[in-house]
């Protein structure tokens, strides 16, 4: 007489293959002075160095500001991240989101509304620093999105920040009296404004990098 298995099917759970990037990384990069020189051999010194990843910024920067234009970098881009692939080697696309742009395409009056803009008692100027509440985080992200489409396993963003000095430009005048019901306070006198405005800050800061987090894992 024959009998049935009746021993339960095993619950343990099945092994998963550990993400990239929790894996040791030895990562590689490479700036240039010329954006049209050819970096494309650097992939067999990557190999042969047996690096795995590579933080990229020769193939979309000038020297060492890197901002992704898909009118003059897609297809260089696409190409290079497709070969460091074929070396089994994972790519995290660059973009520098403390400054405006060294070199834009598109129109001069975006700019200008991307700038820091400093308080009127104050003799700083923003010298080309980005604020993380304006329109720029519209091109930032679009630049990130750009990469991902091009193949990049993820992005490396260089110094989101928020001027010491903080920023009254329009944007932030606006998201500040929506939180807080007051204008912007241009000196610590009154002290439970100016701890708002440090909150403001860190609030800033910490929404720009979620939403940015949230804009290449989207892709």
């Amino acid at each position: 007489m024959s009998t049935a298995n009746t021993a339960k099917p095993s619950t343990a759970s099945k092994p998963t293959a550990t993400r990239w990037d929790l894996k040791p990384m030895r990562i590689a990069a490479m700036q240039v002075e010329s954006p049209h020189e050819d970096t494309f051999p650097i992939l067999d010194k990557w190999h042969e160095g047996n690096f795995n990843v590579e933080q990229l910024l020769h193939t979309h920067g000038d020297g060492y500001y890197a901002m992704y234009d898909p009118k003059r970098h897609e297809e260089r881009l696409t190409r290079y991240i497709a070969q460091a692939h074929d070396y089994g080697m994972k790519i995290i696309g660059y973009i520098n989101v403390m400054n405006v742009p060294v070199k834009w395409d598109g129109p001069r009056e975006a700019c200008y509304q991307w700038y820091v803009k400093p308080g009127s008692n104050e003799k700083t100027e923003s010298k080309g620093q980005s604020c993380v509440n304006s329109v720029w985080r519209d091109a930032a992200f679009d630049a990130m999105r750009g990469m991902m489409k091009c193949g990049a396993d993820g992005v490396f963003m260089d110094g989101p920040h928020v001027n010491h000095h903080g920023c009254y430009c329009d944007t932030c005048e606006k998201l500040f009296k929506e939180q807080h019901g007051i204008a912007l306070p241009l000196n610590d006198k009154d002290k439970d404004a100016w701890k708002k405005f440090q909150d403001f800050r860190k609030w800033s800061i910490t929404r720009f990098v979620s939403d940015a987090r949230d804009t290449v894992k989207s892709e």
